[in-house]
């Protein structure tokens, strides 16, 4: 049995123009390009059990094979496949949007990719190059570190008398469309040796997926953009690509991947222009590098706050999405 995928892309993934790109400055003068040396074993289509099995027999000729493909830029066909399992989020189970879809890949590609990935983070990480704001992906950080974070700046600013505003946003398939040569084009600018960026390219380039329920199947389709979801590389390119998001944000700023929120404690009619200008960049960042916020799912928290002098901020994304308030409800969805 076929399952069939709806006849617009456009939909699923983003078309790239060749058209110029945004300014993105270099992070780094540090160069990471790690030599691969050691294998380590992990589930693929073959099981689990037979790969450790033989793990001693084919340590060395699959090492010597992930040293070619990293030295040459390279992958197998086969690595850039992927059955794409739905994973079930909330609500009804009948929409489809209403389930995330995991890439199952190659676990040979996924064993290579982890010990990139492991490098790459610990150029990040002792570099200082991602930004302290980010929460999700990342070793020693989680939603409590985020919620912990969070409860301290809005906790200060009540003690001292002053409301606090927060925005919530959501980007609309965040992993799905990624440009890949703004990916790319990012990802240039953090220190990465050539060998790195010629390998994440032959990644990203020419996979094709379908879904798979039990039995059933559909017909493969290529992948335009985006990063695979459910892969080792998948999390640490997103973060790549969105970090520079938070360099700009006048107030303090928080993420989870893709979940963000502006926190801002409104001390005088500045905050509100602070707060506006935060959105306004936002709504910028968005346009020039290729995503949409998923404005259902994005909004505006107004605390409950018993003070004389309390300014409610009148944030408008831009122009482009004007913000409807019911004046009845604390929680005020932006659209």
């Amino acid at each position: 049995m076929k399952i069939a995928y709806r006849d617009d892309k456009r939909e699923f993934f983003v078309e790239e123009d060749n058209d110029p790109m945004p300014f993105f400055g270099a992070r780094t003068d540090i160069i990471c390009d790690p030599e691969i040396e050691n294998l380590s074993c992990g589930p693929d289509n073959i099981h689990n059990k037979v790969l450790i099995g033989v793990a001693d027999a084919i340590a060395v000729p699959i090492t010597l094979i992930f040293q070619k493909s990293y030295g040459s830029g390279e992958i197998p066909q086969v690595w850039k496949r992927a059955n794409v399992s739905p994973l079930f989020k909330s609500g009804s189970r009948i929409n489809v949007e209403n389930y995330r879809p995991v890439s199952l890949t190659c676990v040979l590609c996924k064993v290579l990719a982890s010990i990139i990935k492991d490098s790459m983070l610990k150029h990040l990480l002792d570099n200082e190059l991602i930004s302290d704001a980010q929460h999700g992906f990342l070793l020693s950080k989680s939603c409590t570190t985020n919620l912990l974070e969070t409860i301290d700046v809005i906790t200060f600013a009540l003690a001292e008398g002053f409301p606090v505003d927060a925005i919530y946003t959501d980007f609309s398939k965040a992993f799905d469309k990624i440009p890949h040569r703004r990916l790319m084009y990012k990802i240039s600018k953090f220190g990465f040796g050539v060998k790195l960026i010629n390998w994440i390219k032959a990644f990203l380039r020419d996979r094709i997926q379908r879904v798979v329920l039990g039995d059933s199947y559909s017909d493969w389709l290529s992948v335009l953009s985006g990063v695979p979801q459910g892969s080792v590389l998948g999390p640490i390119l997103f973060l790549l690509y969105i970090n520079d998001l938070f360099e700009l944000i006048q107030n303090t700023f928080k993420a989870s991947a893709d979940d963000t929120k502006i926190i801002s404690v409104i001390r005088n009619f500045l905050s509100n222009l602070e707060l506006q200008c935060d959105i306004d960049f936002i709504c910028k960042w968005c346009k020039d590098w290729s995503t949409q916020l998923n404005i259902p799912y994005s909004l505006v928290f107004f605390p409950d706050i018993i003070t004389k002098n309390s300014i409610l901020c009148n944030a408008i994304f831009s122009g482009l999405y004007p913000l409807f308030c019911n004046k009845s409800s604390r929680h005020r969805t932006c659209f």
